[in-house]
């Protein structure tokens, strides 16, 4: 196969893959088996792109991670410079909210994707998030006021992930648990992450001078 074909079959790869996640819902019910047979290869195939179950995500997480900046990067240009700090955050919550597979894959990233990686796999995905996110961070210094030193940006950035990470775990409980929030008298433990999250985004920007 030449490298054209190469690329489409992998990327046909990637895309059965996410479909069954997107349809199971469960990483581990997603197996390399289910994923060839998906994609209409056979399960040796799959080894031949990918070493492992989770380097073929990590790859996955690469392409939507990909999309997410882009999209955001043409919606963050959209706004007026300096642009208020509700709508930068708006705008970083709704590209969350929109795109579920980012942030389930995001939940498991750090426990279970990168567990059974290779360093060099580790870090080619590394060095593809770093070129991709400093052109976005260096944009949002020019967005927000608040972000005037150098870096700002990239660090606003890796504080949102880390927020990103423990809002969707809290508005997204297991089964049992979820069950247990309708209950009148455990409402206040009920998160809804799109508005949690913007919260303590505009609260980090606000106090990010001091």
């Amino acid at each position: 196969m030449d490298e054209q074909a190469k690329q489409a079959r992998r990327n046909e790869i990637i895309e059965a893959a996410l479909s069954l996640l997107e349809e199971a819902q469960d990483y581990d019910s997603v197996t390399m088996s289910r994923i060839a047979k998906e994609a209409g290869v056979a399960k040796g195939t799959l080894y031949l792109y990918f070493q492992t179950k989770e380097e073929l995500f990590m790859q996955a997480m690469g392409d939507i991670l990909g999309d997410w900046l882009g999209a955001w990067i043409a919606d963050l240009e959209a706004l007026p410079t300096p642009a208020p700090i509700e709508d930068v955050v708006e705008l970083l919550a709704k590209t969350f909210t929109e795109r579920p597979l980012l942030t389930s894959l995001y939940t498991i990233l750090h426990s279970t994707i990168e567990a059974n990686i290779s360093t060099e796999v580790a870090i080619a995905y590394k060095r593809r998030l770093r070129d991709e996110i400093l052109p976005i961070g260096e944009l949002i210094e020019k967005k927000v006021a608040q972000l005037n030193e150098p870096g700002d940006g990239f660090r606003f950035l890796l504080r949102t992930n880390a927020i990103m990470l423990g809002v969707y775990q809290q508005a997204n409980p297991a089964p049992a648990a979820a069950k247990a929030l309708k209950a009148i008298d455990l409402a206040m433990f009920r998160v809804d992450f799109e508005e949690e999250f913007t919260a303590i985004c505009t609260a980090l920007l606000r106090g990010w001078q001091s």
